[in-house]
């Protein structure tokens, strides 16, 4: 049984692992060499 709706990125973990562990999206963002909008984005999907 494959349902869509329960499948999740994986990759939103490693920003979610990130976020805890650097302290905060600005620093996530910067040891991912990505931009704030984009854990944002991330962070809303896992909240999803």
């Amino acid at each position: 049984m494959n349902h869509p709706d329960l499948r999740m990125d994986l990759n939103l973990f490693r920003v979610l692992d990130a976020i805890y562990s650097q302290g905060g999206i600005s620093a996530a963002a910067r040891a991912l060499h990505l931009t704030q909008p984009a854990i944002t984005h991330s962070l809303n999907r896992l909240r999803e």
